[in-house]
């Protein structure tokens, strides 16, 4: 589909929030994009996790690493969006999701924090109980703080900077190793060092976890196969795009 864009704004240090009308969706947290870009040199698309949906309007937060997001960021009010969306299985749609659980944990680290926000409203319209633990490099890197605010309840760590008032020095496991026993599970998305950390810790709280894996995508569809998880139970690689990017936890061989 091709969409208009209504913004799309810089919010932290190369990180940018776009957002786009792209009605008649029906879009579930966990879910990305695939943006597609003029230019012969850029035939691939961008896979962005999908940051919100509502009243048509899908928000996207991503962050410039290469042409394609660089060209992204140029992109005005009123321009033209190719996309294809929605992509991927959902966090919403595993086992343990808000039908069994009423007291949940979010967790994000850096630009990981973006999905879940969507995921935040779907478990609060749900009468889920949702709290938040959000890690940043550095509070200019931090995101969608104002978002958060007011919708759930949520700690803030930063892994440079000393103690302040509204957040705590150190990582985000830090933040939640003695609380993630509160909880009934655990949702995340970030680094794979905080993906597995997190793993260890769940599992030894006996808490489900369900992880949104980012990786490099080629295609978004699970045709090239550049995006392999290992699983436990499978002889085969699983693919991130077609086969996630959520996964149960508990199941990945982390490498």
């Amino acid at each position: 589909m091709t969409g208009c864009i209504l913004s799309n704004k810089r919010i932290a240090p190369d990180i940018f929030d776009l957002r786009v009308n792209a009605p008649g969706l029906f879009v579930q947290p966990g879910q990305f994009a695939n943006v597609y870009l003029d230019g012969t040199d850029m035939l691939l698309p961008r896979p962005i996790s999908v940051c919100d949906y509502e009243n048509s309007v899908m928000r996207l937060v991503y962050r410039v690493v290469g042409k394609g997001t660089a060209a992204m960021a140029q992109l005005k009010r009123n321009d033209s969006l190719r996309l294809v969306a929605p992509l991927g299985n959902a966090f919403t749609t595993k086992k343990g999701d808000t039908q069994k659980a009423k007291r949940v944990l979010l967790v994000g680290g850096g630009l990981g924090v973006s999905p879940l926000l969507y995921l935040a409203k779907t478990f609060r319209r749900a009468g889920v109980e949702v709290f938040g633990a959000f890690g940043f490099r550095s509070p200019e890197w931090e995101i969608l703080r104002a978002d958060f605010k007011g919708l759930i309840d949520f700690d803030v760590s930063y892994d440079e900077t000393e103690q302040t008032i509204s957040a705590h020095k150190g990582t985000v496991i830090d933040l939640i190793r003695e609380t993630i026993g509160n909880f009934e599970m655990v949702c995340a998305c970030g680094p794979v060092p905080m993906l597995k950390a997190l793993t260890g810790l769940s599992q030894s709280a006996g808490i489900p976890l369900w992880v949104s894996l980012e990786e490099h995508m080629a295609c978004g569809v699970g045709a090239c196969l550049c995006c392999p998880v290992a699983l436990k139970d499978s002889a085969a690689y699983k693919r991130i795009c077609a086969d996630g990017p959520v996964f149960d936890a508990s199941a990945i061989i982390w490498q």
